[in-house]
């Protein structure tokens, strides 16, 4: 695929990206809003609010099943096309993909997210199918040891998680969703990503005579950043659910702010390499710690990306805690074991991986959104990016971060 992107912002402020690639067969067009389950302190028309934690996935649900025109499930599914909705750390996101009827499904996406019908009743019949989902997701060890990081790791914010408890989607009322709609649901604070089979000009026009026809509202606002200190609130937390063998998660709280948004979003692909070399099925560490029976399975690795920190965890069920914790902080603190041959094979694959992106329009806006959405990078990785990565540079920045303040989760069986 042609990854130029065609970079347009409406009078109202709407950013629009365009990708097209007359070698597709559709069209992907995703709404998105740059309002995620993070965003529980902010500004609007200069008064302070604090919303608890499911504000922003109940709002995705709300307007994907009671906008103007109805479920969007039903409008686009009737139409043969692929739609869904997603609320992420920093933002919500709309999308359709279709081949036919590109103009039905442009309209219909953003004068439906764009002209809020939904009513008190419309909230509270909204409210009983999450109150399910988060029944479902806390039988989830992910979910769990996810709330126990956030939890003791973020000192001074709230967020817990995405979806909240029950308790806190039945206290929203009325007039809260309404603020936080009327607050982040203007253009101003919207992004059109679009992708696939279509002329730039002719969908730009499209879109200016959509918005000609949808009163837009400005309400000034702005996300409260807090001051987060390096330091973690704890070093270890238990808890307990029912499950068949322990889990154990080691957390790094680690300092990402002094980097550019560009910057942040290159030097995490040195984080990705740094997990896969040192903790991956044929890293040393994990060959060891089978043949010592510590771990059965594949180690589990990954971070998070809150403001100015990452959250890096690495994570397996084992009975051994403490052998476990203690050589995943050998690997963090002291016993780095950087070898040059891996590193190239392990960047091979991720510039391989960068290249089969545009297999799927999807995967391509996946990119994007993780682009934007953790380091207010908005384009996507290029070839020119990924070689300009070194194994020098590599060591060099790895070393220099400060493998400190980290936290332990051991998930165990009530009846231990």
């Amino acid at each position: 695929m042609n990854k130029k992107r065609i970079h347009r912002v409406l009078e109202n402020g709407l950013h629009i990206y365009f990708y097209p690639d007359q070698n597709k067969h559709s069209v992907f067009i995703d709404f998105i809003v740059k309002y995620g389950a993070f965003h529980s302190d902010f500004l609007s028309d200069g008064q302070v609010f604090h919303m608890r934690n499911g504000m922003a996935h109940l709002l995705e649900h709300l307007l994907y099943e009671k906008n103007s025109d109805g479920h969007f499930a039903h409008i686009f599914g009737e139409k043969g096309m692929q739609t869904n909705a997603t609320t992420s750390t920093f933002m919500t996101d709309f999308y359709v993909d279709a081949v036919e009827e590109v103009d039905f499904a442009l309209e219909h996406l953003i004068k439906g997210l764009s002209n809020p019908v939904f009513t008190k009743e419309d909230i509270e019949v909204t409210k009983p199918p999450i109150y399910q989902e988060i029944r479902m997701r806390n039988d989830e060890i992910g979910r769990t040891v996810y709330k126990s990081q956030t939890k003791n790791m973020l000192k001074n914010y709230t967020y817990i998680d995405g979806l909240g408890t029950i308790e806190d989607v039945e206290s929203f009322t009325y007039e809260q969703v309404k603020l936080c709609y009327d607050t982040f649901y203007q253009p101003k604070n919207e992004i059109l990503f679009i992708a696939g089979n279509f002329d730039v000009d002719t969908m730009y026009k499209k879109i200016q005579d959509i918005y000609a026809s949808i009163s837009v509202k400005e309400i000034p606002f702005s996300f409260i950043k807090k001051e987060e200190p390096k330091e973690v609130a704890c070093h270890y937390d238990k808890v307990e659910m029912p499950i068949s063998k322990d889990f154990v998660s080691v957390c790094y709280k680690v300092d990402f702010s002094k980097y550019s948004s560009r910057k942040r979003r290159m030097l995490s692909c040195y984080i990705d390499l740094f997990l896969e070399m040192h903790f991956s099925s044929i890293s040393s560490l994990y060959k060891e710690l089978v043949e010592k029976k510590v771990i059965d399975y594949a180690i589990s690795y990954d971070y998070d990306y809150f403001e100015d920190y990452l959250l890096v965890k690495v994570s397996n069920y084992t009975n051994e805690e403490d052998v476990f914790v203690d050589r995943v902080r050998d690997v963090f603190e002291s016993e780095r074991n950087f070898k040059e041959e891996v590193f190239r094979l392990d960047l091979q694959m991720m510039r391989m991986s960068n290249l089969c992106s545009d297999m799927s329009l999807y995967g391509l806006f996946c990119q994007f959104r993780l682009n934007y959405s953790y380091y207010g990078y908005d384009d996507l990785n290029t070839a020119e990016d990924l070689q300009s990565l070194n194994f020098e540079d590599f060591k060099n920045f790895i070393d220099g971060l400060e493998f400190k303040e980290y936290l332990v989760t051991k998930i165990t069986d009530v009846k231990n």
